[in-house]
């Protein structure tokens, strides 16, 4: 509004009822500005959406409370507020913030990434066994306020690490043991997601042995038996894995005395060794019997 008056003395200038200027002189030209605010997506932006609609007109230096997101999204950002346009970089509104209005407005949104930290994982399988080879459960991460399901390379990469080290496998998702699978955001997601529900087991491969064998002897008074342990033969290892059966090459029998089919005791443990060894377990021994 602009008054021109050519009236004499000092009077106060009202506009829709509210004093606007006070102690003007008569004869002087007066400015009462009004301007508008205009919520807009910017032409070059992927936001898309009905943004928010404001008719109001407000009056120079007067607070305008900024509107909030409406229909307006962009991809998987989250919406962090408005902003006059050419202002970006300097002040973000969110809802309800409010500002001074000295110019017609322009707002523009304001996005920011989308930490998935608390997002919804979801693991295909939790449990496998050990074969020599990598295995990874497929990975569903659900963004549930958006009601999407994230896509794996372009929203999140995914990282393993396996509680295994001397498995003799460099691929973490090979060797036999826990594994935590960490999911890191990536494009309009940041953050990340590990822990108990990230975890799955690939459990030792059971093997057994064949060919172990007690050597048949002449009564000499000693309860002693000699173990063919190098013949031994171990069953159900990876072909290409190094496993070797470590067993006494000794056992006992409870008496010396001559007869057939007796039990021998072998002394000590039966272990496995070897660079891949520790992705394996063993069946009990079968019984050997040895006859004196």
């Amino acid at each position: 509004y602009t008054l021109v008056s050519t009236e004499q003395g000092i009077g106060d200038i009202y506009v829709d009822g509210v004093t606007r200027k006070t102690g003007v002189s008569y004869g002087s030209d007066i400015e009462c500005n009004y301007y508008t605010v205009t919520y807009k997506i910017p032409e070059d932006s992927s936001a898309k959406g009905e943004v928010p609609v404001d008719d109001a007109m407000y009056y120079s230096g007067t607070a305008v409370t900024v509107q909030g997101q409406a229909g307006v999204v962009n991809g998987g950002l989250t919406f962090a507020g408005w902003a006059v346009e050419g202002e970006e970089s300097s002040t973000t509104y969110a809802e309800g913030n409010s500002y001074t209005i000295t110019k017609t407005s322009t707002l523009v949104p304001v996005w920011k990434k989308t930490d998935i930290s608390g997002f919804e994982i979801e693991l295909e399988t939790v449990d496998y066994t050990y074969n020599g080879e990598s295995q990874k459960p497929d990975v569903t991460v659900i963004d549930k306020v958006r009601d999407k399901i994230l896509e794996e390379g372009r929203d999140y990469t995914l990282s393993y690490s396996n509680t295994n080290t001397t498995g003799g496998r460099e691929d973490n998702t090979i060797n036999a043991g826990d594994i935590t699978i960490t999911v890191t955001g990536n494009g309009d997601y940041t953050g990340s997601i590990s822990g108990d529900k990230t975890k799955y087991t690939i459990g030792k491969k059971t093997i057994s042995v064949d060919n172990l064998k007690a050597v048949d002897k002449e009564y000499d008074g000693s309860t002693k038996i000699q173990i063919k342990a190098d013949e031994a033969v171990l069953s159900g290892v990876v072909t290409g894995d190094a496993v070797r059966l470590l067993a006494s090459s000794e056992g006992q029998v409870y008496s010396p005395n001559a007869r057939a089919n007796k039990y021998v005791i072998i002394n000590g443990e039966a272990q496995l060794e070897g660079q891949n060894s520790s992705n394996y377990d063993l069946e009990p021994l079968a019984d050997i019997t040895v006859t004196i």
